[in-house]
């Protein structure tokens, strides 16, 4: 999955996707919460970003690309709008969207 960000500057401390309903998914990048990882990379082929705790903190500015690598549990394919992205900053700021196919 590919996420873009416009005209974005701060620190990434986190990032969620989570079912709509409550209930069909969850994914993160925040360590020892039982929920299923998110990788997150640079490029399609490129090296992981995400430290080995499966946690990912980075500083971005402007325009930034990156990929998200997650398990699909069968929902987030068939039905990507029920779906929404959360990004959270160092500074307690929290982006929400809504994931589009």
């Amino acid at each position: 999955m590919l996420l873009k960000l416009i005209n974005t500057k701060g620190t990434i401390e986190s990032i969620a996707i989570k079912a709509k309903d409550g209930k069909s998914g969850t994914w993160d990048t925040i360590p020892g919460n039982g929920i299923w990882n998110i990788v997150v990379t640079r490029a399609a082929s490129g090296g992981i970003l995400s430290n080995t705790d499966g946690s990912f903190n980075m500083e971005v500015e402007g325009g930034t690309e990156l990929h998200l690598w997650l398990a699909d549990n069968g929902n987030l394919s068939v039905a990507p709008e029920k779906f929404e992205i959360f990004i959270a900053f160092e500074d307690g700021r929290l982006l929400k969207n809504t994931i589009k196919k």
